[in-house]
C-alpha cells in the first residue's frame, strides 16, 4: 500500500499457475494473520500498487470494522466496492496502469480491515487448464 508508507498486503487466497504450469488454489487459512495496522495519512491519497502492468478485469475492495479476535475471520458481510477496470464501470474506486505496476485507488470510506480482490482474464490460448478463465489474488490490509 502506498500513499501512506509502502506496505505489502497478506495474500489471503489466490488461484494462479505455479512454475509447472499447473493451476494452483490457495485458501483462507486460520488463523488468519493481519499485517500490523499502517497508519493512512490521508483520506484521499492511498493506492495499492500490484506488481503486474496487465490490469484486473476485476478489483473488489471489501472492508470489515472489526475481526474476531481468536480466528482473525472478519465479522459479518463487510461492504463491497467495486472499481473501475476496463471491464466494469464503477464509481467506488479505480485502476490504472502506471509503468510497470498497476494502480489500485483505496476508497475513502473503508473500514479498518480491508481485502483487496483482484481478477485477471486468461486468453484460451494462454490457458494451462481450458476450464479456468481466470486467475485471481486476494490481499489483506489493517488501516489504524
Amino acid at each position: 500500500m502506498s500513499g501512506t508508507a509502502r506496505e505489502p498486503g497478506l495474500r489471503v487466497a489466490s488461484r494462479w499457475s505455479d512454475r509447472s504450469g499447473a493451476v494452483v488454489e490457495e485458501t483462507p487459512r486460520e488463523p488468519v494473520r493481519w499485517p500490523n495496522p499502517i497508519t493512512r495519512r490521508t483520506r484521499d491519497a492511498a493506492w495499492i500498487d500490484l506488481d503486474t502492468d496487465v490490469q484486473p478485469i476485476r478489483a473488489e475492495f471489501r472492508s470489515y470494522h472489526s475481526i474476531d479476535s481468536r480466528t482473525g475471520v472478519p465479522n459479518g458481510a463487510g461492504v463491497a466496492q467495486l472499481c473501475r477496470t476496463p471491464a466494469i464501470d464503477a464509481a467506488a474506486c479505480r485502476t490504472s496502469v502506471d509503468s510497470k505496476t498497476v494502480r489500485v485507488d483505496l476508497p475513502t470510506d473503508v473500514g479498518r480491515y480491508v481485502i483487496l480482490y483482484a481478477e485477471w482474464y486468461v486468453p484460451a490460448d494462454l490457458r494451462v487448464d481450458p476450464a479456468v478463465s481466470t486467475y485471481s489474488t486476494s490481499w489483506a490490509f489493517h488501516l489504524r
